[in-house]
């Protein structure tokens, strides 16, 4: 009897172990490199008759590391990105790649997690849908596209609100609490089983909260939209057409749906040819995959957002300069949208304003850096965010290159 007592609460604890999501979270760890390979997954298919590659140089001398480093050498810049937490580190300009590097275990054809990255993508996404018709505008409510959702207050809620993170659900975002929302979702079991029971906290358009179920509320838009899943809808629209060099995939949840806020896996060159395409302004060798009109509204502002850091799912840097007459008018001659920062008695004491350049970015420090103004991409793909300061050698190497 005791021995069979036992087997069932053996049974029980292995059952558990599979079904319920914090023991889940026990199961998998928290988010690694290793994801990609750790959860299922869905093909995204390139074609292999139709391959575009970035250029490569043989002058070691095109590439300059960034000069505030205290070896600046190329050599030390090798030993730099392929120690610590950084897997791979590629530097593209005019097309062609003047640096690239790869830690140990890893190289070219490597397929590497991107994370929240991903959202970018299913931005480009919605731009495209947008286009074709298939989503009459950003500024409907989002239950037009959902009349799942049950909560009333999500009618308020309209595609914009969710696309710049001002949708302001009830939804913590802390993926080492295994009883958050976003751990839920990323370990659990069925995402639109989950979406149905998603609830407005409070009113959107408010202020900039980043949450990534906002990224999935998208995605299923995207699906009920175009009737087609949201990979065969990339595979169609990007991955194809940006003549990608190796098939992709993304991860998906026990009942076959896209985790689409994380999770598209892909060589490092091949996420380039999104930066690539956002330098262009949405046109591939010709060919206008993405409205140009789409890309200039995530890329550039025309007033104030989010303190000018994020908008349309892509992250943004900003220009700060100290607070003057002179300063003002330099921003204000050049059209610029600006905000003021202010002191403990709310005088004002800087400036920032958009700096023109902008990138996707991953919970472990996956980027894609571009710089369309130079023609700049930079994709740095991690362990974890390891050298923390990355913004600012993206921006010193797009400067000095």
């Amino acid at each position: 009897m005791k021995n069979y007592f036992i087997f069932i609460l053996s049974i029980g604890l292995i059952v558990s172990l599979f079904s319920c999501f914090p023991a889940r979270v026990f199961r998998y760890g928290v988010a690694d490199i290793k994801d990609g390979e750790k959860f299922d997954a869905i093909t995204i298919n390139n074609d292999s008759t139709q391959q575009f590659h970035f250029f490569e140089t043989t002058n070691t001398n095109r590439f300059h590391p960034p000069s505030y480093l205290k070896n600046n050498s190329v050599e030390a810049f090798d030993k730099f990105t392929s120690k610590g937490k950084t897997v791979a580190f590629l530097v593209i300009k005019n097309d062609t790649i003047i640096y690239e590097n790869y830690s140990k275990k890893y190289h070219k054809n490597r397929l590497i997690p991107s994370f929240s990255v991903s959202k970018s993508f299913v931005s480009a996404l919605i731009g495209i849908a947008l286009e074709e018709g298939y989503i009459n505008n950003i500024d409907e409510p989002i239950t037009n596209y959902l009349p799942e959702l049950k909560d009333e207050q999500l009618k308020e809620i309209t595609i914009r609100n969710v696309l710049d993170m001002r949708a302001d659900f009830k939804f913590g975002e802390n993926y080492f609490n295994p009883f958050s929302e976003v751990a839920k979702y990323y370990y659990g079991r069925d995402l639109k089983k989950f979406i149905t029971k998603l609830k407005a906290k409070g009113s959107p358009g408010n202020e900039f909260k980043y949450q990534s179920v906002n990224t999935q509320v998208l995605a299923f838009i995207l699906e009920n939209a175009t009737q087609k899943a949201i990979h065969q809808y990339l595979e169609e629209k990007l991955w194809k057409p940006m003549h990608m060099e190796a098939a992709g995939s993304w991860n998906v949840d026990d009942k076959g749906n896209i985790k689409a806020f994380c999770c598209v896996n892909a060589i490092a060159r091949d996420f380039a040819k999104l930066g690539k395409l956002y330098n262009q302004h949405g046109n591939w060798e010709g060919q206008q995959l993405i409205p140009k009109n789409w890309v200039d509204s995530t890329l550039y502002f025309n007033k104030e957002l989010n303190d000018f850091v994020y908008s349309n799912h892509w992250w943004h840097t900003v220009n700060e300069l100290p607070y003057s007459d002179s300063a003002l008018v330099h921003i204000m001659k050049n059209k610029q949208p600006y905000k003021f920062k202010t002191n403990h008695k709310g005088n004002p004491k800087a400036i920032i304003f958009p700096s023109g350049d902008s990138f996707a970015r991953g919970v472990l420090g996956q980027h894609i850096y571009i710089n369309p103004e130079k023609n700049i991409i930079i994709v740095r793909m991690g362990k974890g965010f390891g050298f923390t300061k990355w913004r600012k050698m993206f921006r010193t190497i797009a400067r000095e290159n």
